[in-house]
């Protein structure tokens, strides 16, 4: 699947960079055999990143790693069509935009129509408690869908949040927005097309573990142990 995101139209003239989180497969042998087929050596750099640390590091090493003036961080399994990048485009070239993410919000009721019971609670629950922690570190957001895989950045943008992010495993997605907030960007949503992909859910230990994440950040920012700086760039 990590062909779709590879080859689109502007592939050639668009760096892109692979992170590997520590993989234990062959996950950087066959990106670079995909790569290689499209032809595409030149413009794809695989960034290794051992041991694992969790999805919030290996965007951050990402985007310190890129040089674009917009910085597009996409999950490999391509659950988000890429063809909606043109419309987070589209919003970012909107006047004091610097972020845009792509939402899941207008899906939602279809999807509880084939989720488990007890994971639709526990949904709930979650976004009961990022509201809570927007609400806690002194900001609200009218935000839908926070944990979506797909997310466009301006440059400075990017550097000057993923500056600020410590949180290094799921829950780095919800401190990223708020991180934004305080530095007084402007994030926009946009809906997109997305699928569920197998081996890609988080198991309820993942989403106890978020919940224990967003706790952690509430109390880190209220007592001043995360500061928010405004770097220059």
């Amino acid at each position: 699947r990590l062909v779709a995101i590879l080859w689109n139209d502007r592939s050639r003239a668009s760096p892109q960079i692979v992170v590997d989180d520590g993989s234990t497969d062959d996950s950087i042998v066959a990106t670079l055999r995909i790569a290689a087929a499209l032809g595409l050596e030149d413009v794809l750099k695989v960034l290794p990143v051992k041991p694992n640390h969790g999805k919030g590091y290996a965007v951050k090493q990402g985007v310190f790693a890129s040089n674009g003036e917009y910085i597009l961080m996409a999950d490999a399994d391509a659950a988000t069509d890429i063809r909606g990048l043109p419309a987070l485009e589209t919003q970012l070239a909107r006047r004091g935009i610097g972020i845009v993410i792509g939402s899941r919000a207008h899906m939602e009721q279809e999807s509880q129509a084939s989720r488990a019971a007890h994971r639709t609670v526990l949904m709930h629950l979650f976004h009961f408690c990022v509201a809570f922690t927007f609400a806690a570190t002194d900001k609200h957001t009218p935000l839908q869908d926070t944990q979506c895989g797909f997310k466009l950045f301006k440059r400075a943008a990017a550097l000057k949040v993923f500056s600020n992010i410590h949180l290094e495993r799921w829950a780095f997605d919800v401190e990223t927005l708020i991180v934004a907030s305080k530095l007084n960007i402007d994030v926009a949503e946009v809906q997109v097309k997305w699928e569920e992909i197998d081996g890609s859910k988080m198991s309820v230990k993942g989403m106890v573990r978020m919940g224990m994440e967003l706790l952690l950040t509430c109390i880190c920012m209220n007592v001043g142990l995360w500061q928010v700086r405004d770097i220059a760039v």
